[in-house]
């Protein structure tokens, strides 16, 4: 490891560790205790939801928030184990392929939540004004593809760390 990617792996190792702590503190905040729509979120027929049904939609981001908590503390014990200079070893392997496997639950998650959100908004309403809104976006597909990668690569990882295992043996 290069002294410049031992820096930026210890800024990573911090950066997540920071993120562990703040992150739910800030979810927390923001869904409790700001002002959930003001001015008040008013659909097309003149319904408003109430905030505790606001409330309840936002519940639907639960799980890509503690898939998204999971993966940053795979990311963290990475970090640890890179700044240990353990790079090519089985664990990081798992390590990076967890990680991969966490970020595809965190887009799979996102992309469910739009429709169950805005069924839970408009299932008060009057009937002709309930809806599910579908939202697929560039950037969703991007991250799956991202995620799948770093599945890949982990898999990849597995298989340098057996190689360098039998190498070891030979020496």
């Amino acid at each position: 490891m290069t002294t410049g990617s031992h820096r930026l792996t210890a800024v990573m190792y911090w950066a997540t560790l920071a993120s562990l702590v703040l992150w739910p503190l800030a979810i927390v905040a923001v869904v409790w205790f700001a002002p959930l729509s003001d001015p008040p979120l008013t659909m097309p027929d003149g319904y408003t939801p109430t905030d505790g049904r606001l409330r309840l939609g936002a519940l639907a981001s639960v799980p890509a928030a503690l898939a998204m908590l999971w993966t940053l503390q795979r990311m963290h014990l990475l970090f640890r184990q890179f700044r240990q200079r353990e790079v090519l070893t089985h664990r990081a392997a798992r390590l990076i392929r967890q990680i991969g496997t966490g970020l595809l639950l965190v887009a799979v998650f996102r992309i469910l939540a739009h429709p169950v959100q805005s069924l839970v908004l408009t299932l008060p309403a009057p009937v002709g004004s309930r809806m599910v809104s579908v939202n697929f976006s560039s950037s969703d597909l991007g991250f799956l593809l991202a995620a799948g990668l770093m599945v890949v690569i982990g898999w990849a990882m597995e298989d340098a760390a057996r190689a360098a295992d039998e190498n070891r043996s030979f020496v």
